[in-house]
């Protein structure tokens, strides 16, 4: 049956040569699915809401096509959404060796290096990306924060710069510059 391909465990449709409920095939695990079945099964966990699940099978597929950025993509997206950062950062990491410029893995390693107090290392995670995407937006917050523990306020600051030319961002520009006046003991600034 096809509910027992992608996931669905015993379930059968009620249609023309399917096995009765008792003799439906059980679903495959993430460890013996193929490729194809793996997918479609991380698909199902996915709109089920099932991320552990989902993960568990994303995990299966990129092992088999380990070069397949959307699936990594998708693997660390739904991972570090769970809370499951041991899987979400190697898969980050081989998304961004494969198509830097694509989805959220080079927040996701710069972070990572940040909070091991590496800010050498997150910087260079931390390039200026083209247009307005997510992560032309993130990537100023991130490297003004990761610059703040080593340069100086102005050096920080002025990584803010490239928000104000997304719409209606003013109140977070100011929010961000009062938060790393602060953090720089710039009270009145702040």
């Amino acid at each position: 049956a096809l509910a027992a391909a992608i996931g669905g465990g015993t379930t059968a449709f009620a249609v023309g040569g399917d096995p009765p409920r008792s003799q439906a095939a059980p679903a495959p695990s993430p460890e013996s699915a193929g490729l194809a079945a793996a997918f479609l099964a991380g698909r199902h966990a996915e709109a089920a809401t099932d991320a552990e699940i989902a993960v568990d099978f994303y995990t299966r597929v990129t092992e088999l096509d380990p070069g397949n950025s959307g699936l990594l993509q998708n693997t660390y997206f739904l991972a570090a959404q769970s809370g499951d950062f041991a899987t979400a950062l190697p898969a980050a990491r081989k998304a961004f060796e494969i198509a830097p410029r694509r989805g959220m893995a080079q927040v996701l390693v710069a972070i990572d290096h940040f909070k091991k107090r590496e800010y050498d290392k997150a910087l260079t995670y931390l390039e200026k990306p083209s247009g307005q995407t997510m992560n032309s937006f993130a990537l100023p917050v991130m490297r003004a924060w990761t610059l703040a523990p080593i340069q100086p306020a102005e050096a920080a600051l002025v990584e803010l710069t490239p928000l104000t030319s997304f719409q209606d961002t003013a109140v977070l520009v100011d929010v961000m510059g009062g938060l790393l006046n602060e953090f720089y003991g710039h009270n009145d600034a702040a």
